[in-house]
């Protein structure tokens, strides 16, 4: 299989800063299977389907719907090449193209969701932190453009810590980094679910000039 070219960086490309609020992110699901995804009595996306609690809440991997379709999600990194080419670069670096079975195979079994960027763009959640849970701290949701090294079109969702002034991932205390992901991750996963969904979007190609220098 040939790497599909237009999802690399390259040196015509720039960090997208136009208006997305309209467009959709896809993040893949370890199963495409319904029943595994939807909870039956909400009808909303499994908690467990956006993500796990801890591990990926900080800095949630998605790509944007577009020039990235959905046969794209069903890239999966060799465990050999996933740290190289999972690493974030510059959107015009002269990225290598992967190789099929040695960088990179196709996992047909693969599910995903998708979601309306202006769903939950900017929207706070509440959450308690530490010994006084009378008092709440707000985090707030953010889209940033984080190409990487073979996918251009990779966004992250993360969450600002207003009171902390820092991304969650970006809070240099590591031991409170810990303690407020326990205490983030439902609400933030919740919200995302809320919004989520398990079919194909109505979506569109954002204009060239938008990604190109």
């Amino acid at each position: 299989m040939i790497y599909p070219l237009e999802i690399l960086p390259n040196n015509n490309r720039k960090l997208i800063s136009c208006d997305i609020d309209d467009y959709f992110l896809i993040r893949y699901t370890p199963t495409s299977i319904i029943t595994d995804l939807i909870d039956e009595e909400t009808g909303d996306v499994k908690q467990t389907s956006i993500c796990s609690p801890k591990e990926h809440i900080s800095d949630l991997s998605t790509s944007l719907l577009g020039v990235f379709k959905l046969d794209h999600n069903k890239i999966v990194l060799t465990k050999e090449s996933s740290e190289k080419l999972g690493a974030y670069c510059d959107p015009d670096c002269n990225a290598e193209v992967p190789v099929f079975g040695i960088d990179f195979y196709i996992d047909e079994t693969k599910g995903f969701w998708t979601i309306q960027i202006q769903k939950i763009i900017n929207e706070p959640v509440t959450y308690f932190f530490g010994e006084k849970p009378e008092v709440i701290y707000t985090a707030t949701c953010c889209i940033l453009h984080t190409p990487t090294f073979w996918n251009y079109w990779h966004f992250s969702i993360k969450w600002y810590l207003n009171e902390h002034s820092c991304y969650l991932d970006e809070c240099q205390d590591n031991k409170m980094k810990e303690k407020i992901k326990k205490r983030l991750s439902g609400v933030a996963r919740a919200m995302i679910a809320k919004f989520a969904k398990v079919i194909e979007p109505d979506f569109q190609e954002l204009p060239i000039d938008c990604y190109s220098k």
